[in-house]
Formats: C-alpha cells, structure tokens, sequence
C-alpha cells in the first residue's frame, strides 16, 4: 500500500483495465511541491491513475490495485496493489507500472523530494535467500523517480529512474538506473557483480542491505536527488539517511521529470515471481 508526498508525497502505497493512455498531458506548474488529494471510499481504480497525474502506463491493470481503508488502523484511504502468483517484470499478472508528473515546475528544479509511506501485509513473502546468497527468490521493486524517456529507460543520456528494490528475506535497497559503467562516480559499486552491465547500467544494486522492509506497519521512504552533472542521491528510511552517494553524472536533468509508479515482483527471470499477496 502506498502513501504518496512530491517535495515531491504519495499519500500512501499498500503492498497486496484501465484504457491505456500513452501521451496524457497536463499544463505546465510553477509549484514547488506537490501532495497527492486524499482517496475515499468511493475512489475507484481509474482514480488513482488521474490522482496521481499519470501520464503513461505499461503494465497496469486495474484489476490488481484499488483503493481501500488503511488496513493497519489509520483512517487514510490508500491504494492497495495485488501481486497474483505466477507474476513477474511485466510478465503474467498484477503489480503495478505507470508514469506520473504531478504539477510542479520541473525545469526549474535543481533538486527534488519525493517521499511515500509503504507497507506490505503481515504474511508478505519478500522470498527466502539463494544457495548462494546474492539475488534470492523474490525480489521486487517500489517506485522511484524519473526523468526522460518513458518507454525504455536504458540509456544514460536520455533518462534516470531511481526505483528501490526489495531482495530476499525484505532487504532494500535503490536500485537506479542512471549512470554507465564507464561513468561510475568512485565508490559507485564495490561489489561487481551486483550492478548492470548495459550501456545504461540497467539497475545497479546499490546500498543493499541498509535498510529492510517490514511487514504489518507502515514505514517511510524519501529520496533526495540533484540531477546536474555533479549530482548527489541520498536515501531517507523513516527519517534516517541510509545511503548517500556524490558526483553522479546526470545525463538529463528534471525537465521531463516524475516518478515510476512501478510495482512488481523481479528481476526478469520466473524465479522471482510472486504468490498471490498484497
């Protein structure tokens, strides 16, 4: 389940066929911060879609997400996601993947906030570690924020995304999609193998282990990013920088800015595909 704040806030995200627009626009902002309008007991579906400003979806069934009373005792609505078994990447049913750009004035925004509560049911499998002990069965990502290019984020110099990831047993972590291998600031990736290796990087793992996910409560997630060629990335954990990291090359800046409202299990492979939860 997600709560969502744009300093960028989503009121609040609950981990648990809308017509598919490509091109939604909506008229420039000279904000500087943005919350999402609160859901009620009469949100649908398609509301969520429209409450977030999205303006791309790939793989977004309303089906598997709606908006439901805080499960947890609050007195919030939130949106509540479904992940089917069987489902991984896009591939196979539920989670969750848009675009959205709520009203602020991007091109003028050196830095950006953009926080959200999230909470998994008190059964969620996050999947239990590997032989090995690296990727584990079941990881899965949470959103991020974006800019650039909304259809293949893989190259460095037309986009960032800047989704987390949960790995086995709940460890987090980010998991940005923002820099080449040859232009890894120092102290980018100690551990080789556990970052891309495409010319975008293609999701490199980093902070793994810094923070954990909960089950049965809610917590906070803020990422504070400065997209400029000497950029910065820091990650807040209920108010707690958990990782931070400098001199990042951005190869965009926030013009075509947002977030990712993406939400699935994987990893592309089937071993991370989900059981049937929330």
């Amino acid at each position: 389940m997600l709560k969502l704040t744009l300093i960028l806030s989503i009121l609040a995200i609950f981990i648990a066929s809308l017509p598919n627009p490509k091109n939604t626009v909506y008229p420039p902002s000279n904000a500087q911060s943005w919350k999402n309008a609160p859901f009620s007991a009469t949100s649908s579906a398609q509301d969520i879609y429209s409450k977030i400003y999205g303006v791309a979806e790939t793989h977004s069934l309303t089906k598997y997400r709606s908006v439901v009373k805080d499960p947890f005792g609050g007195d919030d609505y939130v949106i509540k996601v479904v992940y089917e078994k069987g489902g991984y990447a896009s591939k196979g049913p539920g989670g969750q993947a848009m675009y959205a750009r709520p009203p602020i004035a991007y091109s003028k925004a050196k830095t950006i906030k953009f926080c959200y509560d999230i909470a998994f049911d008190a059964n969620f499998d996050f999947g239990a570690p590997t032989k090995i002990g690296n990727i584990g069965i079941g990881e899965g990502k949470t959103p991020g924020l974006f800019s650039g290019d909304t259809t293949n984020c893989e190259v460095p110099s037309k986009c960032f995304s800047m989704r987390y990831m949960w790995r086995a047993d709940g460890v987090g972590e980010i998991f940005p999609t923002v820099v080449s291998k040859a232009d890894r600031p120092p102290g980018w990736c100690p551990d080789e193998k556990k970052c891309g290796n495409g010319s975008g990087g293609q999701g490199d793992s980093i902070g793994r282990g810094s923070f954990s996910f909960k089950r049965g409560q809610w917590q906070t997630l803020c990422q504070i990013i400065s997209a400029t060629s000497k950029g910065t990335m820091e990650v807040q954990y209920n108010g707690k920088t958990v990782i931070s990291k400098s001199g990042i090359k951005y190869g965009v800046n926030f013009a075509k800015g947002g977030f990712i409202f993406a939400t699935f299990f994987g990893g592309n492979q089937d071993n991370a595909s989900s059981k049937t939860q929330a």
